[in-house]
Parts: structure tokens; sequence; C-alpha cells
């Protein structure tokens, strides 16, 4: 059994992570995955009546008097968990479940400050709720690279761009240490167009960074990001691999999506 704590705080303390490769992934004799835990307040107190939700298979479980919970038969694949109580705010955690896999997750949810009016709640859980549905949508569709919690903490690398760098074959500049583009502005290290650095021609240029799903409008760098404040991300090398949602969003030189913790 795999256990992974997950608390608002950049704080995950352990996950014994599966190791099994995909070309495992259809033998019979492996069982579906089973996701199971509790949901506590920040005291580790256990909390009734929690809902913990993953999100794309609309499987749910709804906590006991202890606050634990447990989901079995989960399809193998990468997917948004959300635990989510009335008073606390809610907690997301990017999951990747192999066939055979025993997860133990423990969310602690942080209360809420302000008493806010439920249609305002209800609103905002539906923007999320729809994002993190899009993400599953994408890793099933597209043709981009899809990295969860569980693969980022198996790269143990410090910053983003170190992990992100293996998967943007024929655009990252070794020489360099970083991303590089030939037109453009912005600084010259990986995550922006900048002037300064080698042209297209010399053999790089730097994808855009969208954070949390938004129009990148410049400024962010992948080395900007530690790998322990980022819960997802979606990298798409090329223009011609992104999604359409993204068409218009990105130059030559692809997108990375960063969804923050």
């Amino acid at each position: 059994m795999r256990a992974l704590r997950v608390t608002p705080l950049v704080s995950i303390a352990t996950a014994l992570l599966a190791g099994t490769g995909l070309a495992q992934s259809d033998k019979p004799d492996k069982p579906l995955p089973i996701i199971r835990g509790a949901v506590q307040d920040t005291l580790g107190r256990g909390l009734e009546g929690a809902q913990v939700e993953i999100v794309g298979l609309e499987r749910t479980a709804t906590t006991g008097v202890k606050g634990s919970y447990r989901i079995d038969g989960v399809t193998p694949g990468k997917y948004w968990v959300v635990a989510r109580r009335i008073g606390y705010a809610p907690l997301r955690a990017a999951l990747s479940f192999n066939p055979g896999d025993d997860r133990e997750v423990v969310f602690q949810l942080e209360p809420l400050a302000h008493i806010l009016p439920d249609e305002v709640v209800t609103a905002s859980d539906l923007r999320w709720q729809q994002r993190f549905n899009d993400f599953v949508w994408r890793s099933r569709a597209s043709s981009g690279r899809f990295l969860t919690r569980d693969d980022l903490q198996r790269e143990q690398r410090r910053y983003l761009d170190q992990v992100v760098s293996k998967y943007l074959v024929g655009i990252y500049d070794h020489s360099l240490g970083a991303l590089s583009v030939g037109s453009g502005w912005g600084r010259s290290s990986l995550g922006w167009a900048s002037s300064a650095s080698s042209g297209f021609g010399s053999g790089g240029c730097v994808p855009l960074v969208s954070l949390n799903g938004s129009r990148p409008l410049g400024g962010w760098q992948l080395s900007d990001f530690r790998t322990e404040d980022v819960e997802a991300v979606e990298i798409y090398g090329f223009t011609r691999s992104l999604p359409m949602e993204f068409q218009n969003w990105a130059g030559r030189c692809g997108l990375v999506v960063v969804w923050t913790r």
C-alpha cells in the first residue's frame, strides 16, 4: 500500500510510487487500482461527510465518522482527485493509477476564514471542475505529455525546467542550459521569448507558459517553479501538437501548462 499525504501547504510527506511499467498494464492478473485514506482538518482530526471525487470518472466517496473513505475499481490513468467539505477549502491532487495499485491518500483541509454565499462557492467549484475534466480529457486524446504529482516526485528534480527539458527534444539547447528563442521579447531562459538568445536557425526557441490554464501573457519561466509547488504539467512541444482550445495561444515553439498546488 502506498501512502500520500496532501495538504494546502507544500508538504507531501511520503509517496511510495508504483514500479510497474505501462508494458505490464494489460496483464489480467493485476486488479484495478484502489484509493483509500482519510479527510482530516489541519489538526489531523477526521472530517465526517467530506466528499472525495476522481474527476473524469465520476467516482465519489463520502467519509464516515472517522473521516475515512475508499474507492475501488479505479480505471488506470492520470486523474485529479478532489476532496471537499462545507466550511473548508477544497484540496486537489494529480495522481497516476496503475493496475494493482492500492493507494492511501490523506487530505488535510483548511477551514475557510469566511463563509461565502453559496452561489459564489458553487460557481468557483464548477469552474475548477471543468478545468480538471479538460486536463483528464486532453491526457487521453492529445499528443502532448502529461505529468502528475506522482511523475514529478519520481523525477526527484528541484526545478520544473529540469523535468520538462527532456520532453522537448529538438528545442532544448543544452549548450545554453536553457531553452532559447530568436525573436520576441523577455528573458532568455526557459519560459518565454527573448531577442537576446540564439535564433531559430541555431537550434532553439522557448514554449510559452500558461499558469493554471490561463492565457500565457509572458513573464513566467519554468525555472521559476519548484517541482514541489507544481501539481501537474501539460507539455506540447510544437504548435501542431496543441489541442484546439490552445491553438491561438502558442507561437512556433509550443506550450507548457503549469498547474500549481
